[in-house]
């Protein structure tokens, strides 16, 4: 089963998520949410029910008549949805070795999806192994922040190798420097001389 829910942007949270979170936990294999939003904005109870596999943003690529009438098209005809889907081979198709390497982020998209598929699935345990493997933080697992190696042994924990740990600035950080780099240049560029 589906639901559309056809809505406007949802710029304040009024409640929370939480009373359809369980509803989804409780019953996995019940209806998708199909989010259809006619405008642009942010959508803050589509981004506080991300997590959940069932609830699906519907994109916008034409006008709303277009977009509703192609959606309800699919969802009447039973045909999947379109989807990117990460998949693990080698060369010429077969399965990969684990001697092959690829790049420490795509592996680390992989086991984000692989970690989403296996709790649809109620198989927490294997999900919580998967994400700890890749280092990922996820809902089924968490990070932890030590400083010293003393708080390590007391949580009796390893540190991670550094060079598996991305540390890339996020996107935000490079746009605040960005921003305050222009606004010193047309401080300057302003001021009288």
């Amino acid at each position: 089963g589906a639901i559309v829910w056809v809505h406007a942007s949802q710029p304040v949270q009024l409640g929370s998520g939480e009373a359809l979170e369980q509803r989804y936990d409780r019953r996995p294999g019940g209806p998708r949410i199909h989010s259809f939003q006619v405008d642009g904005g942010p959508n803050r109870l589509i981004e506080a029910l991300d997590k959940l596999p069932g609830v699906i943003a519907v994109p916008r690529l034409g006008t709303v008549e277009e977009d509703l009438a192609a959606l309800v098209r699919r969802l009447t005809s039973g045909d999947p949805a379109p989807a990117v889907v990460r998949v693990r081979q080698g060369a010429g198709g077969a399965e990969r070795s684990s001697e092959d390497r690829t790049a420490p982020h795509l592996a680390r998209l992989w086991a984000l999806q692989q970690t989403q598929e296996l709790r649809a699935k109620r198989q927490v345990r294997d999900a919580v192994e998967l994400a700890g493997r890749f280092q990922l933080v996820t809902p089924v697992s968490g990070a932890v922040v030590l400083e010293n190696q003393q708080q390590y042994d007391a949580a009796g924990l390893t540190p991670v190798d550094p060079q598996t740990v991305p540390s890339i600035p996020e996107p935000g950080t490079w746009a605040l420097l960005l921003l305050g780099g222009a606004m010193l240049w047309f401080g300057r560029r302003r001021r009288p001389r």
